[in-house]
């Protein structure tokens, strides 16, 4: 699912779609622990994207 809305996110087109990342966001709070073990790969996606944002 996460691949599917970074996929969307690193798109030339639609970088700083706000839906798809509060998705992501959203998606991240309500898997709780569960999400641990990915974090550290989420948040490198999530940085770069946002670093991508904001130039």
């Amino acid at each position: 699912m996460y691949e599917s809305f970074f996929r969307i996110l690193t798109s030339d087109k639609s970088y700083e779609n706000e839906y798809v990342m509060r998705t992501v966001m959203r998606l991240s709070s309500s898997l709780n622990d569960t999400v641990l073990p990915y974090l550290n790969h989420l948040m490198e996606k999530l940085v770069m994207i946002l670093r991508r944002s904001c130039k």
